[in-house]
């Protein structure tokens, strides 16, 4: 699979992911995150979203629910057919720490719903660990 986290899920908690992934899961997974791939994370939703659809497979992490009450994003979205998970609000207001804990500790769960969803499908995840979609 390959996960990709928009700009506002820090970098060295995708790396760090990405080193638990690799190292104690044995897996072949792919993390990047907006910087990384797009080199500018100013780039607009509808213009990176657009060209990770054209590339296929892309599971995206996000806080921002603005890619699903901006038209013009939602639409980039939907046409993309990519798989999306949104941290709800709760995530935000917690220090990087503990957003880490929470996001290690529900990777599994992420993972596997993951696995089993048909592209296009979107997710929310609580703080609490409660997947929807």
């Amino acid at each position: 699979m390959k996960f990709f986290f928009d700009h506002n899920i820090s970098p060295r908690l995708v790396d760090f992911l990405a080193e638990i992934a690799k190292h104690d899961l044995h897996s072949e997974d792919e993390y990047t995150y907006l910087k990384k791939k797009f080199k500018d994370t100013s780039i607009p939703d509808d213009v990176w979203i657009p060209q990770l659809g054209k590339e296929g497979g892309w599971i995206i992490i996000t806080h921002d629910r603005g890619i699903l009450t901006n038209p013009v994003n939602k639409s980039a979205l939907r046409k993309a057919n990519l798989t999306i998970f949104f941290l709800t609000k709760g995530f935000i207001s917690f220090t990087f720490l503990d957003q880490t804990w929470r996001l290690i500790k529900y990777w599994a769960k992420i993972e596997e719903k993951a696995k089993v969803s048909r592209p296009g499908t979107v997710f929310k995840v609580s703080p609490n660990g409660n997947i929807t979609g």
